[in-house]
């Protein structure tokens, strides 16, 4: 019976064979039932795409090989896609081979992209994102070209004839570039790279170590009309790196040039304390210098970020404008650091430049991304140009702060009896040379030399 049974299976093993039916296969001998494979084969495997970052104007492209025939559907978000919603969007199968493609990317085409396989036996799917490193269209303006921003801020017109230059105070967390960015100011209008505030690699102490000014000379060494006071960077502990108190009295023009900081602030009668500064001594536009690739670091950093928000309510306080020069950009975004020009496009520097407004409460249109010199050894046009644009927001918000400003000396008393004891010398020269009172000539005589004696007291004492 069993070798009947054995050619009963191939008959029909060969019938289902010229048929195109599924083989009838023996199974166990314990249970001795037939089972059928399907015609269209093993189910297919889950397909593995790539997540990918595009720039804006860029071609987004998944491929997928299957493992055995299957229909193939892709969609975005959950919408399915046709290829016909889209000139730029084409799909195509060609065998195992799946293809969708993108053309033109768009911020619209950010989304999460799924392929989805399917036969007799089954069905597997498998997604990636696609993510936009631009926006559509840049979110800020800038001329490329420098010879006419240069030129500009070379012939800057103070408006407030006081004072002969503007002054800039920048301050920040250690290791974020403020020497890095006043040596970078100065390359542009030199066109090399210098290096004159001494600037060091990212450490935990701060190399600037004293309150030092920084004049900026052209090709042709004429000064410019704004100068760069460089500060010690702030820690995260209490007591440590340069003291808010000590940034405060340099917004107000008490601290002199050369003061090495300490840890204890400045105080009034310190041989470097400027008692009465005129408004060229003052600030005229505090810069926060922040490092854009840092800057998930420093949010975190509340002490740092507690400091900063000090100074700025201290300079809020006099009136004085504010800015913040975000440096190291080309760190924050692959594309920037291959072409500055995507600057102004960039989502991964715009978002920065919005956390950091949170943070710091700096308004958006008073943060500039630069591109300081940190490892060129010769000045490039485009990074010139973020750095004169950044330069020339600034020069024009502290102009705008001196133009109505009178710098008003507040007058002790003794000072005042000074001045009256002068004027009242002026008077008793006046009143001799005329020989009004020629008989009292000998009493007016002692009379003045005791009134010069009092005023130069009064001068010697500083009154």
């Amino acid at each position: 019976m069993r070798g009947r049974r054995k050619e009963e299976m191939e008959s029909e093993t060969a019938l289902c064979s010229r048929l195109g039916l599924g083989v009838v296969v023996a199974d166990s001998v314990q249970t001795g039932k037939p089972t059928h494979s399907s015609a269209m084969g093993s189910s297919p495997s889950q397909p593995q795409l790539q997540d990918q970052n595009v720039k804006r104007g860029g071609t987004i492209t998944f491929t997928w090989r299957a493992d055995c025939e299957a229909t193939a559907t892709w969609s975005k978000n959950g919408q399915l896609l046709s290829g016909k919603e889209d000139r730029r969007v084409t799909i195509r199968h060609d065998n195992l081979n799946k293809y969708l493609t993108i053309t033109d990317a768009r911020e619209e085409d950010e989304g999460r992209y799924t392929l989805e396989l399917q036969n007799g036996s089954g069905k597997a799917s498998g997604s990636a994102n696609v993510k936009l490193l631009e926006y559509d269209s840049d979110w800020r303006n800038l001329d490329w070209k420098t010879s006419e921003l240069k030129k500009k801020l070379g012939s800057f017109t103070l408006s407030n004839p006081q004072i002969n230059h503007l002054r800039f105070l920048l301050h920040g967390p250690v290791g974020h570039g403020k020497s890095s960015i006043i040596n970078s100011f100065n390359s542009v209008f030199q066109g090399r790279v210098t290096e004159k505030a001494q600037s060091a690699s990212y450490s935990g102490n701060s190399f600037t170590l004293e309150y030092q000014t920084y004049q900026v000379k052209d090709t042709q060494g004429r000064t410019l009309p704004f100068v760069f006071n460089d500060s010690m960077g702030l820690e995260t502990l209490q007591g440590a790196g340069v003291l808010t108190d000590d940034i405060i009295a340099a917004i107000q023009g008490h601290v002199k040039d050369g003061y090495k900081f300490k840890r204890s602030p400045l105080r009034k009668g310190d041989k470097d304390y400027n008692r009465n500064p005129i408004l060229s001594d003052q600030v005229h536009c505090l810069v926060s210098v922040i490092r854009g690739d840092r800057f998930p670091l420093l949010e975190d950093d509340d002490n740092i970020l507690e400091k900063m928000r000090t100074v700025r309510r201290a300079a809020s306080d006099l009136g004085i404008p504010q800015v913040v020069i975000m440096t190291y950009v080309d760190l924050c975004c692959p594309l920037v650091n291959k072409d500055l020009r995507h600057i102004y496009s960039s989502k991964a520097i715009h978002r920065t430049m919005q956390r950091s407004s949170k943070k710091l409460g700096v308004p958006m249109n008073h943060i500039f991304p630069v591109k300081n010199y940190h490892q060129e050894t010769k000045v490039d046009n485009k990074t010139d140009c973020v750095i004169l644009e950044a330069l020339e927001k600034i020069t024009h918000l502290a102009n705008d702060y001196v133009e109505n400003k009178t710098h008003h000396v507040k007058v002790s008393p003794l000072k005042i009896a000074g001045y009256i004891g002068c004027a009242i010398f002026g008077l008793v020269c006046i009143i001799i040379v005329f020989g009004l009172v020629a008989e009292l000539f000998e009493y007016s005589l002692y009379f003045v030399i005791m009134l010069l004696f009092v005023c130069f007291l009064f001068r010697y004492l500083g009154f």
